[in-house]
């Protein structure tokens, strides 16, 4: 099994090579292990949108990029499945501040 560190760049770089066909720019990506709904092992990867490119996403680009970071991932041993979240800096802007 990768480390997370490994997990993350390997993630940054699928994500990044299918969304930035439609200029969707990547703020951060984050990696934690998580267990799927049979009790599996598994990686939760989300991909944070920089401000100002969510809009540029388009629908078949979330599917691409899951698609792309388990290739990734395999191509490297990883087996665990990587489910893949979305969201955008103001998002977690939103949610940091408590008067909002």
């Amino acid at each position: 099994m990768l480390d997370l560190a490994q997990i993350n760049d390997i993630a940054t770089q699928a994500a990044t090579s299918v969304l930035s066909r439609h200029a969707v720019g990547i703020h951060d990506v984050t990696t934690q292990e998580i267990a799927d709904d049979w009790g599996k092992e598994a990686l939760e990867v989300t991909i944070v949108f920089s401000r100002g490119t969510a809009d540029r996403a388009v629908g078949p680009d979330a599917l691409d990029t899951l698609v792309a970071i388990n290739k990734a991932l395999q191509a490297r041993h990883e087996d665990r499945f990587a489910f893949t979240r979305y969201t955008t800096e103001e998002e977690l802007e939103r949610r940091a501040d408590p008067e909002c």
